[in-house]
Formats: C-alpha cells, structure tokens, sequence
C-alpha cells in the first residue's frame, strides 16, 4: 500500500520514541464524494471501495445491502467488514467480517486504556459518526502496536440503505501498514 507522502515525510522527521500520553492524531473526512478522491489514489483499497459503492448506489443516496456481492470486489473483499446500523448492542454487530481483517482483530495497541482495543475496533469505532453524517466517511490513522511498532490506519465506512431513507448497514474496509 502506498502511502500519502506527506504522511511518510511526518513519520521519517519524527523521532522513533514519542513523548509519555502524546497520542497519533487521527485524520477524519466527512462526506466525501468522487471528486474528492484522486485518480492517482485508485489503487488504494479505500479509494477502489468507495468507487465501488459509488457504482452501485447510481443515483439513490445509498446502495442496499443485497447490492454488495463479494465476488465483485475479491481482492478487497477479505479486507471489508459489514456493521449493523441499529444493532442494539453496546459494541457494533459485524454482519460480515473479512479474513485478512480479522486476522488484525487480535493485534493490541499499546497507550490506551483498554487493551482489548484492536485495528478492528478503532475502524468500527466510526459508526455513530457515519451514521450522523449520513455520508461516506474516511479515516487516516496511526496506532503503536504493543511491540512498539506503528501502524498506519486507512479506513473507510460506507452506508448502505434498502429502503433509500435509513443506513441499515455500513459496508467498510480497513488495512494498514506496520513501520
């Protein structure tokens, strides 16, 4: 995955070691649309499933949940995940959890305070965001893995609707890359 380089270029200047309680800072884009999205980006899972989902919704505000056929998309496809938009859970129900992203959900994170966290979580954590937006939402991150290793985060959550009026899931896609 090739990487913003602004982003390299942050991470190249800093120094390995960062102070005590400094967290990464995490870079959020609501409501992004195509012409957000640079042609030179398209190899990026995140900018091919957005494009994805684009296709599919043609003109409603949405695509349905019955749109999304794993087939279509099998290089990203074991990247994605599906939540529930109105699970009535306290954490997100994953409809659909892809295997090479469900291999990071047992990677913990060091500096937070709950160390079941995981990559899975900080991605899933942007529901409610999502659904507030009512739009497409992008997250750019950086987590320090508990062996001290950084992780750079690239997310997306994408609402899905069958009815054109309410987000009954959110398809997303996550991977990152260890420093």
């Amino acid at each position: 995955m090739k990487l913003m380089p602004e982003l390299i270029a942050r991470l190249r200047g800093r120094p390995r070691t960062e102070p005590e309680g400094r967290r990464a800072p995490t870079r959020v884009t609501v409501g992004v649309t195509r012409a957000d999205w640079p042609a030179a980006a398209e190899r990026r899972l995140t900018w091919r499933l957005f494009n994805y989902w684009d296709r599919l919704r043609d003109n409603r505000p949405w695509p349905a949940l019955a749109d999304i056929d794993g087939a279509a998309v099998p290089d990203m496809w074991p990247w994605c995940f599906i939540l529930e938009a109105e699970s009535g859970f306290s954490t997100p129900y994953f409809h659909y959890l892809g295997r090479e992203l469900a291999q990071y959900s047992g990677i913990f994170l060091s500096g937070e305070d709950d160390w079941r966290l995981t990559l899975l979580d900080k991605a899933a954590s942007h529901l409610d965001r999502t659904l507030t937006a009512r739009a497409p939402v992008l997250i750019e991150d950086e987590l320090v893995r508990f062996d001290g290793r950084e992780l750079l985060f690239r997310s997306i959550m994408l609402p899905l609707s069958g009815d054109g009026a309410t987000i009954s899931h959110v398809l997303g896609a996550a991977n990152g890359l260890l420093r």
